[in-house]
This record gives C-alpha cells, structure tokens and sequence, in this order.
C-alpha cells in the first residue's frame, strides 16, 4: 500500500510539474511502477487461480478491446489556422540576398545527439561567419532528432527581420537547449498515462508524446508560446527572405511515405506527401500543427514517443519518425532544390549543400537494423515497398547522380574567399576536406568543378 501510494504521489506531483526539471529521477519512477506491476499481478494471478483462468487472458482480452477503442490511441492537436498560398522552392530562392550564394542544410535523425551536434555545427558557422552564414541559409531538411535542433536554431531568428542574435550568448544557449535531456518527462508519460489509458481510456490528449512537447519548450520561458504558434507563422519570414524555409521530415505508418511538416511546398510526386496536400488530406484544409509538434512528429521512433493521429472525426493517418524513409533529409533537400533549380528565370549562381549527421559512417547502424513492435513493424514494410518505387536517395550514388545532371547548367563554381569553418572538432572531415576529396575522386567535367561540402 505505501508503495502505491508513493507510485501515486509522483504521478500527480509531475502532473502539475510536466516540462520542468525532474524532482524525482527517471530511475525513480520505472522501479515504482514495476514493483507496483510485480505486486498487481501476483494479487490478480491469486483471484483468477481459484476459476482456472489463466492470467493473460484477462490482459490479452483488454488488449483487443482498447485496440478497437479510438480512445485508447495517440493523438496530437490540429487547431484552426489562418490560410496562407504555398511557397514553392522558386519563391524561398528569389528572397533571398540577390547574388548571394545559396545554402541548403540536411540535417540527419539521431536522438538528442542528432539534435545538439545539428544546432552546434549551424551555430559555430554562424559564429565563425556572423550574418553571412545564417544570411544565406535558404532551406534546411531535417529529420528525427535533426528536426529538433534545427527547431531550435531557427527559432533564434529575430521576427524584425534582423535575422541571427549579433551576441553569441543567444546562440549559445540554443545549443544548452538541444542538449538538455526529455528523458523525464517521456518516463513519467510512458508508466502513468500511456499505461493508465490501456483500461481507463481517459487521457486523450496527454500522453509522453504531450511531455515531451513540454519538455522541449521548458527552456524557453519566454519563447515557449512562439513554438506552440501554428507552423504557417514561419512562412511569412520565408517569403520576406531573412528566416529559412524548414522542412521536418515524418514517415505516414500507412502508406510509408514521407510526410513533410514545412514552410515551403514541393510539388506532388509519388513516395511524398505533405500536410498542406489538400487532394489527399482535405479534411486538413483551413487546419494548422504548432512548430514544437511538428519537431515532435518528424523525431517520433516509438515506444520513446507514440505514433500519433490528428485529433480529427475518422479514419486519419498516424505519423512516426522520418528516419523510416530517409534518415538524413537528403530526400526531400535534393527534391526542392531540384525543383528551384528548374525554374524559370533561376538566379542561383552558386550553391553550399552542408549535410550534417550525427555519427561518422563506421559508426552508423546498418540499413536493416530491426525495429519493435506494431508501428516500427508495420512502418518498416510499407517505407521499404514505397522505396522500391518512387526513388528513396539513401545512398550517395543517387546524390552524385544529381550533381551530375545539374552542375552544368550552373556557372562554374567559384571558391568562396572566406571559408566555412566548423565551430569544434567532429568525428567527420571538415567541408573544405570533403570537397577536395570529392574532387580528386571524380575529376573535374567540362560543364564546371563538381564541389560538395559536407559538415557533420
């Protein structure tokens, strides 16, 4: 009995606390909950023995009722939204700095290390190359934990139009929130409401995936109603040239597809969809997801944070992690770029493509690494079958390839005179290294000097 109510005590504590530093550690609360467990089904294997019953039965049988209780399911808020046109990958290029060269980021998934190596590596730019480097950033593709720091670097983005914070202290402190751990709240989230809601389907909206949606805008006391503004409200900076379009890359557990959570739009095209797809979500129309939540969705690898559904009447898709169809956001950055690239009257003169990933190669899990259970299980099919078909860019053959097709209609590439530096060491080469190396490798074509620049 004390024990239970101990286990209560904390739940109710963190309930009125979630987002804010843990007062009870994460430890704490799984060893409660499974000393509670142990004790609960013991009791209940002592009534059910005395009608021959076996205990999993009872569990098994609660298991299909709540799967069919809508209930029971993960949901995140859809809120009525201002309408805003689309922003196609032309008009995010032409607001740019006219003459300026263009720089496209793709950030790849990876936890909280993903998270705070994708805001050091962009903030050390900018330090290293104040109002130029943030200046001339006109799209970043970012993916699972990527997303998240990226979420973060771009919220820095004064809404004067000033761009970038000139003191690097403010810069600074987005790479500390990147880094800060969610691990509490997801814990209190994972053995109180998420199990709760298995026989007492009354959480609808609070869940691990709403906490850690709290934990990442706890650091922000004074910014924490800007992330939870509606995802269109980054548009309107886009399209006045001084704050980069974002794409948050999530995977549709359904069709596999990559589901896009952006500031800009792409052209419809088979493996992809987007939030703003009015021909295949039109019950979307006029509906809007604030920016923390998209961050969430795109860094949604159950069973740290549910597969979730809008909050909407019907049948409706559920979403999980991006790094299902493209870890590294070179997909969808290829995609618009593509897309920008062929338009008419295209103003690019030069272009900085910087992926940024989390781990050295050596160190990355192979492709067939094996999921869980129910959505990692039914995610991994479907992506694998969509890959198959409309053209997945996972591997460096399909980027070269690209490169192959578009350099030449471009203006032979000029090395900039001032460098892009990285803002500390990294487990990769550094951009100007990986460039030269490229080089060599390759050769130079007569249509101009196939250049990459690679920052990890």
């Amino acid at each position: 009995m004390l024990c239970f109510l101990v286990y209560v005590a904390i739940g109710i504590g963190k309930f009125f606390r979630i987002g804010d530093p843990a007062t009870v550690p994460t430890l704490a609360d799984l060893l409660v909950f499974l000393m509670i467990l142990c004790w609960g089904l013991s009791a209940v294997t002592f009534i059910l023995d005395r009608f021959r019953i076996p205990l999993l039965l009872p569990f098994l049988l609660a298991a299909i009722v709540s799967a069919h209780v809508h209930a029971t399911d993960h949901y995140f808020y859809m809120f009525s939204a201002k309408s805003s046109p689309d922003l196609s990958p032309a008009q995010v290029i032409r607001a740019g700095k006219p003459g300026s060269a263009v720089i496209v980021v793709a950030a790849s998934g990876g936890g909280i290390k993903a998270a705070a190596w994708t805001t050091r590596v962009l903030t050390g730019l900018e330090e290293s190359n104040p109002r130029i480097f943030g200046g001339s950033i006109r799209l970043i593709s970012a993916v699972s934990g990527g997303s998240v720091g990226a979420m973060y670097f771009v919220s820095e983005y004064d809404t004067s139009g000033a761009g970038l914070p000139s003191n690097t202290n403010d810069l600074e402190e987005g790479v500390a929130r990147a880094e800060a751990s969610s691990l509490d709240d997801i814990a209190w989230g994972l053995v109180y409401p998420d199990f709760l809601r298995i026989f007492v389907p009354v959480f609808k909206h609070l869940d691990r995936g709403r906490a850690l949606e709290a934990a990442l805008t706890r650091e922000l006391p004074n910014r924490q109603h800007h992330l939870f503004s509606p995802l269109s409200d980054w548009r309107e900076g886009v399209l006045e040239g001084w704050r980069p379009a974002v794409v948050f890359n999530a995977t549709v557990v359904e069709s596999g597809e990559r589901f896009l959570l952006g500031t800009t739009d792409l052209l419809a095209a088979p493996g992809r969809t987007s939030l703003r797809d009015k021909k295949e979500f039109p019950q979307f129309a006029g509906r809007d997801i604030s920016l923390v939540t998209a961050a969430r969705l795109s860094a949604t690898f159950p069973y740290v944070s549910p597969a979730a559904r809008p909050d909407i009447a019907g049948t409706q898709i559920h979403a999980v992690d991006g790094g299902y169809t493209d870890n590294y956001g070179v997909a969808t950055l290829l995609a618009w770029l593509d897309e920008a690239l062929r338009a008419p009257g295209n103003p690019v003169r030069r272009v900085l493509i910087i992926e940024i990933r989390a781990s050295p190669p050596a160190a990355e899990p192979p492709r067939l690494s094996w999921r869980t259970l129910r959505s990692p299980g039914t995610s991994r099919p479907t992506t694998r079958r969509k890959s198959k078909t409309s053209g997945d860019h996972r591997t460096p053959i399909n980027l070269n390839k690209w490169f192959a097709r578009f350099l030449p209609r471009l203006h032979r590439l000029r090395q900039p005179r001032r460098s892009l530096p990285l803002a500390s060491e990294s487990p990769f080469i550094s951009a100007e290294r990986a460039a030269a190396n490229s080089a060599r490798r390759r050769g130079r074509g007569r249509g101009g000097s196939r250049v990459r620049g690679r920052c990890a």
